[in-house]
């Protein structure tokens, strides 16, 4: 129908308002619109994984679930076009989701309340805005815009070094996007004066192998560096100590993500011959971006930096599963983006929760907190077991799904991504049992360590309960990532053995 076309402009112009308007609000006002008007892009989430289209073929315009276009600026070929489908469906759920769960957790901030409102729902617009463009230039716009957001929440919220880690962050990732801008313009110059998508599908792969490849190689430092991987990571630890926990949780729940996502859209099924020619190094990244984190999270004192340097393997495992061009290693590398946004907004949520009951997240300062806070420490727990790979959680079948396909693509090179399980295992059950098992410790003021209060638990319990829901009925998923997958690989029209193969749910 017709006016279905209007859900994404009319939900992110009600959020952009909302934003704006929660500046000017008292502090107690703010924080209730801000979480009623969270629901609407929650709601256009709840829709995209819902009501999208499911079915194979190459990307066109008619397979978009909620399309629109409209002429924006004719002088230069750009319009305001969007749409879902079984790539972004899930990462417009997951950022509805969390930001009215992030609201809900800091309902307590104190200060600057009405601004931290309208930031997290500008961040919002930005965010689902990456998600659903399909131009180009608007996706470049709300690319950007990502930015101003998230450095402001680090800078006015965070910790002791936020003004470093702030501009670290933004310096870092606006550099990189400045280089993606010269693939996205070289896309543009060879076009017919469009910044349309579905146009420039064509016009990339009409590229020859080796301007395909130079090309893929400026998205590969845009969109790396955002995932991140290593060695453009080192922002990231950074932004996520110093950053509050509302920041920290949007930061690895979804704005991880946008690097994954733009390989999927734009890279992938537009420079297809690009894929096969830097798909060694893709591989190599992975891995790299698999092991070393997981070796370095294993020294680190703070929990959130244990937690964002999982953060960083665990998005190389999805690299991994992209890389292998396989239909279960796609869905697998999917999979783990969504399974990943549940579960480390959860274990940042409950590093906050630490933070505030025990006024320290170092773990050589913590110590049998078990016993002054149980119940926010049972799902801490269940927090690290989840990202682990506990069997019955989404995290286990995104591992099984990226495993499987790297086996089919590359033998046993396997062994490598398989090698971080161990590794994640010992960097969590070390952490927990030195932070809160054992006896009760003497280095902070444990008189004052309470339990984790009613607007903590129930965001991040609703997060646990989720990551066993998709652990154990993924076919909820695996159906419209399918259809994702199958449309990526039918674009790219790649003679590649095995991709040809289905994922079953």
């Amino acid at each position: 129908m017709a006016y279905e076309s209007l859900y994404i402009p009319v939900a992110l112009g009600i959020t952009l308002l909302g934003s704006l308007v929660s500046f000017k609000l008292p502090a107690e006002v703010a924080k209730r619109v801000g979480i009623l008007v969270s629901l609407v892009p929650l709601a256009l989430g709840v829709l995209a994984v819902t009501g999208t289209r499911i079915g194979a073929g190459a990307y066109t315009a008619a397979d978009m679930s909620y399309y629109g276009s409209w002429e924006w600026i004719p002088a230069i070929g750009a319009s305001a076009s969007f749409g879902i489908d079984g790539i972004s469906g899930p990462m417009v759920f997951l950022t509805g989701l969390l930001t009215t769960l992030v609201l809900w957790f800091s309902w307590d901030v104190k200060e600057r309340t009405s601004a931290y409102v309208g930031l997290m729902l500008l961040l919002e617009v930005a965010v689902i805005g990456v998600f659903v463009a399909l131009d180009y230039f608007l996706f470049y716009i709300f690319w950007e815009l990502v930015l101003l957001p998230m450095f402001f929440l680090i800078l006015l919220w965070g910790g002791p070094e936020r003004k470093y880690a702030a501009v670290k962050f933004l310096t870092y990732t606006f550099i990189a996007s400045l280089v993606m801008l010269i693939g996205i313009m070289t896309l543009y110059a060879k076009g017919p004066g469009t910044f349309d998508y579905f146009a420039l599908l064509d016009v990339g792969k009409g590229l020859s192998r080796t301007l395909q490849a130079g090309v893929f190689a400026t998205f590969l430092v845009g969109f790396g560096t955002k995932m991140p991987l290593v060695p453009v990571h080192t922002w990231l630890p950074d932004a996520h100590v110093q950053a509050p926990t509302g920041g920290s949780v949007i930061l690895a729940g979804v704005l991880l993500k946008l690097g994954a996502y733009g390989f999927l859209r734009f890279a992938f099924p537009t420079l297809p011959q690009g894929v096969l020619e830097l798909q060694p190094l893709l591989v190599f990244l992975a891995i790299v971006a698999i092991l070393w984190p997981a070796f370095v999270a294993l020294g680190q004192r703070d929990l959130k930096s244990v937690i964002a340097y999982s953060s960083i393997s665990h998005m190389g495992m999805v690299l991994l599963g992209f890389a292998t061009l396989h239909p279960l290693g796609i869905v697998g590398g999917m999979y783990m983006m969504f399974a990943h946004g549940l579960i480390s907004p959860a274990l940042f949520m409950a590093a906050g929760v630490i933070q505030h009951a025990a006024g320290t997240r170092l773990i050589p300062e913590l110590g049998g907190i078990a016993l002054r806070m149980p119940k926010g420490v049972a799902l801490g727990m269940a927090a690290f077991m989840a990202s682990l790979g506990l069997p019955g959680m989404a995290g286990f079948v995104a591992e099984v799904l990226i495993f499987l396909g790297t086996y089919k693509a590359f033998g046993f090179t396997l062994l490598f991504a398989v090698a971080a399980v161990p590794l994640t295992a010992g960097y969590y059950l070390w952490a927990a049992k030195r932070a809160f098992f054992g006896e009760l410790t003497t280095r902070i003021e444990t008189a004052k360590i309470h339990d984790i209060t009613r607007n903590e638990f129930w965001p991040l319990l609703i997060l646990i309960v989720l990551s066993i829901v998709y652990g154990v009925a993924p076919m909820l998923l695996t159906d419209i990532l399918t259809a994702g997958s199958d449309a990526i690989l039918g674009t790219m029209d790649l003679d590649v053995s095995y991709a040809v193969e289905g994922v079953s749910a």
